[in-house]
C-alpha cells in the first residue's frame, strides 16, 4: 500500500494523547475506520484549528508510517453546522457516528457505507424527517453488511408473506405462519409496509405515522443490532 494516501473522511471521535497531540477516529471512504495522529493537535495554536472537529466531513492527506496514520494536510469539505447547533438532529447525528465506530473494522473496504453516512448526514442537515432518515440509515446499515433479514418472504421456509406479519426475535426475521414459535410476535401490516418503503427510501407514504409502528419498527430493529453486533440502538423519542 502506498504510504502517502489521499482520502475524503467523517471525522468519527477525537482522543487525546500525551500533553500535544490527538488520535482522531476517521471514517474514510477508501480505508473504512483508521486511527490517525494529528501531531501537536492540542496546542492553543495548532494548525488544525477546528478542522478535527467531530463529524466534519474531510479531505486529509495521511501518511502511514509504522502502525500508525498520520494527518499531514486536510480542508474541510463540510462541517454540518446545521446539525451541531440542532439539539435533534445533533443527537441523531452523534447516535449514527456511535454505530459507525462501534460495527465498522479498522482497515477494511467501506467505501458504500461511508456514502451511506454521508448522503444521511446531508439529508439530516437539511430535513426534519428525523425519525425516518435514522431508521432508514439503520436498515441500510443491515444491508450493506449482508445481514437483513429477507421482507417479502419467511426466514424458515422461504414461502412468500402475507398478513398477519409475524417476527421472530429468535431467528431474527419475519416468519409465515406456519413456521410460528413461542419467540414470535405479531406485528402491525403497517410496521410492515413502513420498513419495505424505508429500504426504498420513500417517505412519503409514511408520514404522520402512529407512534407505536415506530415502537415496533424499533423493537425489530434493537433485536437485529442486539443479535448481530451485541449494540443496545438508542430509541428516538422526539415527538
Amino acid at each position: 500500500m502506498n504510504n502517502n494516501i489521499k482520502t475524503e473522511c467523517v471525522i468519527l471521535k477525537k482522543l487525546p494523547y500525551k500533553e500535544k497531540d490527538l488520535f482522531v477516529v476517521l471514517f474514510s471512504k477508501d480505508l473504512g475506520k483508521i486511527l490517525a495522529k494529528a501531531k501537536g493537535g492540542l496546542k492553543i495554536n495548532s494548525r488544525w484549528g477546528s478542522l478535527l472537529e467531530t463529524m466534519n466531513l474531510i479531505k486529509t492527506n495521511l501518511y502511514k508510517r509504522g502502525d500508525y496514520f498520520y494527518i499531514t494536510e486536510s480542508k474541510v469539505i463540510d462541517t454540518f453546522i446545521n446539525i451541531k447547533r440542532d439539539v435533534e438532529k445533533s443527537f441523531i447525528a452523534m447516535e449514527i457516528l456511535k454505530l459507525i465506530d462501534k460495527t465498522q473494522t479498522q482497515n477494511s473496504d467501506s467505501e458504500k457505507i461511508f456514502q451511506l453516512l454521508v448522503s444521511v448526514l446531508k439529508a439530516i442537515k437539511n430535513t426534519n424527517s428525523l425519525k425516518e432518515y435514522y431508521y432508514y440509515f439503520l436498515l441500510q446499515l443491515l444491508v450493506l453488511e449482508g445481514i437483513l433479514f429477507p421482507v417479502e418472504k419467511c426466514i424458515k421456509c422461504g414461502t412468500k408473506l402475507e398478513p398477519p406479519i409475524l417476527f421472530d426475535k429468535k431467528e431474527v426475521g419475519f416468519v409465515c405462519k406456519n413456521c410460528v414459535s413461542q419467540s414470535s410476535e405479531k406485528i402491525e401490516k403497517e410496521t410492515w409496509i413502513t420498513l419495505k418503503s424505508l429500504l426504498e427510501g420513500n417517505f412519503t407514504e409514511i408520514e404522520d405515522l402512529y407512534n407505536r409502528i415506530y415502537k415496533e419498527l424499533f423493537d425489530i430493529l434493537f433485536s437485529v443490532y442486539k443479535s448481530k453486533f451485541s449494540i443496545d440502538i438508542i430509541d428516538f423519542e422526539f415527538a
